[in-house]
């Protein structure tokens, strides 16, 4: 079925947007289909301390096959009962952004239309963002366009409150989904149309009275579709011409050019793109301005650019490394891990040694080596053995680093 999309992704204008309309929507309502994306939401509670998934997922099997619960639940076009929660959280800009955690059928739901839009979407130019080299994307092709040193300017800019303000009422131009599914399973109402706006922290709602269709229908940050969503909105405001140096993530933006005057113009360009936007007007919020000198430095979505020129060859040396920030919260999350497989008595180290790899596969950067440093300290201050850390994580390293992980750690131990 996923292939039956991706063929209709590349016919003919004429008749694309009703045919994938069609095929999509035969997808999302497969029941196999409904059942493979709930069997992945109930995955994936397993990295929250939930070990028996498979056991949850089948006694939920039974319950459909014996119609004693309705799969009407998993369909994406119908209203869900489920109940979801919102929490406001501090950003590092000194603003907020509202967060939703959404329950198993809805979660389940966004994965399916997630897998459907993910088969229309891999033929665009960030698709390798998205499915080729974890989430912080295009690490290496911005790491080959720093290379470069003609581009001496860049800029950092994101969408103002980008979640909440754009509405999906007007993207049934450019995504090939039914309004049903945008509005009771995508979509939420802002909080200044709704009193929900204005609720506590953390408190909770059926997801079906989380939409007002009447108002604008604006993307829940956190629900499992949005990061995909997203990039193919934001895709529809980036000037053709500026492609080869943007690098988009999210409501991030990396922009690089030959000058500053280079720079400020393909901001423009697709600051004006975005108040035109289909599901718009949208806006950017502050503009980091900076130049790429012989010994730049710059942060862009929690990966550290460092840049050294050599005068002699005018050659550049680019090395991204995770940020200080980014590291802190792994070390959060591994100790996390840790507590479970002790209590657990995992001595093979399963979820911390997830953690790790979750991580190494989702951040490219050069400094995987003291990534996994860090792992190994954790561990053993815990007092726990090492070698699964290391052995986990050996795909992502060279061998000279694995030799001096294992001399350094592994070694000592034994001794």
């Amino acid at each position: 079925m996923l292939e039956l999309i991706r063929a209709a992704a590349t016919a003919p204008a004429r008749i694309r947007r009703r045919e994938l309309r069609t095929r999509v929507g035969r997808y999302l309502a497969s029941k196999d289909m409904q059942l493979l994306a709930l069997r992945r939401a109930m995955s994936r509670e397993r990295s929250h301390g939930d070990r028996n998934w498979e056991y949850a997922f089948y006694t939920r099997w039974l319950e459909y096959n014996m119609e004693s619960r309705s799969m009407e639940e998993l369909q994406p076009s119908k209203p869900c009962r489920e109940s979801c929660s919102v929490h406001s959280q501090r950003k590092r800009s000194g603003g907020t952004r509202r967060l939703w955690k959404f329950g198993l059928c809805m979660t389940a739901r966004q994965l399916l239309v997630c897998e459907a839009l993910s088969a229309f979407y891999r033929r665009r130019p960030w698709s390798q963002m998205l499915f080729a080299g974890g989430l912080p994307p295009g690490v290496v092709d911005i790491k080959a366009a720093l290379a470069n040193p003609a581009l001496t300017h860049y800029a950092i800019v994101d969408v103002t409150a980008f979640f909440d303000n754009v509405d999906l009422r007007g993207a049934t131009c450019f995504l090939p989904l039914d309004r049903k599914v945008m509005e009771n399973t995508l979509c939420v109402s802002p909080p200044a149309d709704s009193a929900r706006g204005r609720q506590t922290r953390y408190a909770r709602i059926c997801a079906s009275e989380v939409v007002d269709v009447d108002r604008p229908l604006a993307l829940p940050q956190g629900a499992a579709s949005s990061p995909l969503i997203a990039y193919g909105l934001l895709e529809e405001a980036l000037p053709l011409e500026d492609l080869e140096h943007l690098f988009p993530y999210a409501d991030d933006l990396l922009i690089l050019g030959e000058s500053e005057e280079d720079v400020r113009a393909k901001v423009s360009r697709y600051a004006a793109n975005l108040v035109r936007h289909p599901a718009g007007p949208l806006h950017l919020g502050p503009i980091e301005y900076g130049e790429i000198t012989e010994n730049a430095r710059f942060e862009f979505i929690g990966v550290t650019f460092h840049i050294e020129t050599t005068l002699a060859t005018e050659k550049r040396r680019v090395h991204a490394e995770a940020s200080t920030e980014k590291r802190s919260k792994l070390g959060d999350r591994l100790r996390h891990a840790l507590a479970d497989d002790m209590e657990a008595r995992d001595r093979l180290l399963g979820k911390t040694s997830d953690c790790l790899v979750g991580f190494l596969a989702g951040v490219p950067t050069d400094d995987r080596e003291q990534l996994v440093e860090l792992a190994c300290d954790v561990a053993k201050t815990a007092g726990c053995r090492v070698f699964p850390l290391v052995a986990r994580a050996e795909r992502f390293l060279t061998d000279s680093e694995v030799g001096r992980l294992m001399a350094r750690y592994v070694g000592r131990r034994l001794s």
